[in-house]
């Protein structure tokens, strides 16, 4: 019979727990977002967000380049700069600029 120690079976236990926690994270849906910072001009993405933390939640990007951040959603109303927009797409339209979508984002971790 084979002895594990505690600290073996420990670590074990908590990949176990790490993996089904992150297959209950990638079970929902998956939005990509990529965009060019004004700030630096640089072209940045795909960044990879949860669609319910873009829908109901507050989501800020940081921009590789020049680590600048970028308020893509702000549902709670955490951020008066918003003014009343929900999202990057509400905040370009009335800007008078549009959005470009892709097709749905398949979860790549298959």
């Amino acid at each position: 019979m084979l002895l594990v120690s505690p600290v073996i079976r420990c670590l074990r236990l908590s990949r176990i727990i790490h993996r089904t926690l992150l297959g209950s994270v990638s079970s929902q849906g998956r939005l990509s977002l990529t965009y060019t910072c004004r700030v630096c001009g640089t072209r940045q993405g795909p960044k990879f967000l949860s669609e319910k933390a873009y829908k109901e939640g507050v989501v800020i990007v940081t921009c590789d380049s020049c680590k600048n951040y970028h308020l893509i959603a702000d549902n709670l109303g955490w951020f008066p700069q918003s003014k009343g927009s929900r999202n990057i797409e509400e905040i370009l339209k009335e800007k008078g600029e549009e959005v470009k979508k892709g097709i749905d984002l398949v979860d790549i971790a298959k």
